[in-house]
């Protein structure tokens, strides 16, 4: 977990192997847009799976609902069942704890 953009990229670059990155569009120092530019520079990142987060529409802002190219968006307000799904859809886990 990171306080703005600028933590998560550092992060990012320090961790062994994240496959899943949540991340907020609105935050501080360094936008997600930003952070998401920087990761898209870094091939050592390309296998990963973005899906962002926001209270924004991204239909309202961008004419493709998934933004720059990310593996997928939860509105806010989001919910564990949300986070949940996108976990199970990119780590190949199944879809249900029982």
């Amino acid at each position: 977990s990171a306080k703005n953009g600028k933590e998560a990229l550092k992060a990012l670059k320090l961790a062994t192997e994240p496959t899943l990155i949540f991340m907020d569009l609105m935050m501080p120092v360094m936008s997600g847009w930003e952070l998401l530019d920087e990761i898209k520079k870094d091939e050592s990142f390309s296998q990963h799976k973005i899906v962002t987060i926001s209270a924004i529409n991204p239909s309202q802002t961008l004419q493709d609902p998934t933004p720059l190219d990310t593996d997928g968006t939860i509105r806010k307000p989001l919910s564990w069942e949300q986070i949940w799904n996108e976990v199970t859809k990119h780590c190949n886990m199944p879809s249900s704890t029982t």
